[in-house]
């Protein structure tokens, strides 16, 4: 019997069997009795072993590709921009959902707590006047009582242990979940704040585009009242200055959308603050050092909220199988009383009760509870399994991402040099009558096109690397921010 104490979760249908054979055999009744006695040696061996915490899918050696430098753990300070330190800075103190996230964990702290309490015995005072009133002959008459009651139960196959210790893995779990939000806050906010910069970006270049093609509209008019050209032409350029009004105009409103998202990740009302004029993009540090997949399970705190979520699954299991099996709960009670209120402590009457009830017929509810917390235990493992999945891909696209986003770059350079040149050409053959200015037109559409297209691949060079800075992300501490959000 003491060996099946340590087989741990596999051998529990054995240890079912074995308890069933040797403890619930009707011609046994004197092992029934002494069951509670033996289990007060046996108690602390009946857990489940710790949950295996490797990777329950097959990780590769290394990623694709490896950067040098080291990661911060407060990630976007390595992009050495004030203005995104100064929203992070609010975001992380102010925002809203991620306040809630942090109430969670503390109602899961609390939940632990009072399932930690279960393990200890209570202690209850009592106290009571009666008083009657007598009519007649009969006296008026006064009765004061004290008393403590105390109760206990002996957790005599670890039930109370193994829900304890589940809602603790739990309130873990509740801690990583906070992390993992700083973290997805924190890329939202980054996100947000460079779609900013490149909407003011775009308003710069299209003014700039604007007041060109504003100077070319002036000289055709003038060529055009010499008679020089056609008047197709002067409409041609008119619509390519109402066109570049319309477009400032829609990138204006992006800007003032996306600033209303900084405002609510701020936890502030849209509208009630102001952002620095932004509208250059920094060069990027150097690709971070992304270590390897098995340091990744290990840092990035969504895959161990999913561990603790499994461990916590095992600890449910192992308390819905010890809840097959009988409960011994003691109790005792220490009272006085008296007539009168100086008396009350003369006389005390003590009882001790030891109360044994044993499942003997529920209808199948307590192996149906077992099943469930067995598929449970599967589930649980299967969504471990599949956050490191998404986790190892999530990295390997943006090193992908980024690596061909360059040279995606590289090309957009290459073409608006060519085009700088056609555009030169074209109106060298326009002003000598050789080319239509259909073809001087286009030229220009296309290189407008090209330097517009060059500050949204500038941007999504930066995502790309935020979305790596937030997959390798293991967290931070804030004690400052933590300690004012416990004050609230």
């Amino acid at each position: 019997m003491h060996n099946e104490c340590h087989t741990g979760v596999h051998n529990f249908s054995q240890f079912d069997q074995t308890l069933r054979t040797h403890y619930f055999n009707p011609m046994t009744s004197l092992r029934f009795v002494l069951v509670p006695l033996t289990c007060l040696f046996l108690t602390a061996c009946i857990h489940l072993p710790d949950q295996d915490t490797s990777s329950p899918v097959q990780l590769p050696e290394t990623f694709s590709i490896r950067g040098e430098a080291r990661l911060a753990s407060e990630w976007w300070r390595e992009l050495e921009d004030d203005a995104l330190n100064q929203l992070m800075q609010n975001a992380l103190r102010s925002n809203l959902e991620l306040n809630s996230v942090w109430q969670r964990l503390l109602q899961a702290r609390a939940v632990a707590t009072q399932a930690g309490a279960a393990l200890s015995p209570s202690l209850d005072v009592e106290g009571s006047i009666s008083a009657t009133e007598g009519t007649r002959n009969l006296t008026d008459a006064r009765n004061y009582s004290l008393g403590l009651a105390a109760a206990y139960e002996l957790d005599l196959w670890g039930r109370l242990q193994s829900t304890a210790d589940a809602v603790g893995l739990e309130a873990l779990a509740s801690k990583d979940a906070y992390r993992a939000a700083r973290i997805s806050l924190s890329a939202e906010l980054a996100t947000t704040w460079y779609r900013y910069v490149e909407q003011q970006a775009q308003i710069a270049l299209l003014n700039q585009q604007l007041a060109n093609n504003q100077q070319t509209l002036a000289l055709i008019e003038f060529r055009f009242k010499q008679g020089r050209v056609n008047a197709t032409d002067v409409l041609q350029q008119r619509q390519l200055v109402e066109t570049r009004q319309g477009e400032i105009l829609s990138a204006q409103s992006a800007a003032r959308v996306l600033e209303h998202s900084l405002a609510v990740l701020q936890g502030v009302a849209p509208g009630s603050q102001s952002l620095p004029i932004a509208n250059q993009f920094r060069a990027l540090p150097a690709l971070p050092e992304t270590g390897l997949p098995a340091s990744l399970i290990q840092q990035r705190p969504d895959i161990q909220q999913a561990l603790l979520r499994v461990q916590a699954a095992n600890q449910r299991l192992a308390a819905a199988l010890a809840n097959q099996y009988p409960r011994l709960t003691l109790s005792a009670s220490l009272r006085t009383s008296s007539d009168t209120i100086g008396d009350i402590f003369e006389q005390w009457l003590g009882s001790v009760v030891a109360n044994l009830v044993s499942p003997l017929f529920d209808a199948g509810s307590r192996e149906a509870a077992v099943l469930e917390q067995q598929a449970l235990l599967k589930e649980r493992v299967n969504d471990y399994g599949q956050s490191i999945l998404i986790a190892l891909q999530e990295v390997e696209n943006a090193l992908q991402q980024e690596q061909y986003q360059t040279r995606f770059i590289e090309n957009l350079d290459a073409r608006l040099t060519l085009s700088t040149q056609i555009i030169q050409r074209t109106r060298d053959n326009y002003n000598n009558g050789v080319e239509d200015y259909l073809r001087v037109l286009d030229a220009q559409l296309t290189h407008q096109e090209l330097q517009r297209s060059r500050i949204t691949a500038q941007r999504d060079l930066i995502e790309f690397r935020i979305a790596l800075y937030r997959a390798l992300a293991r967290g931070w501490q804030d004690t400052a921010v933590e300690k004012t959000k416990d004050d609230a």
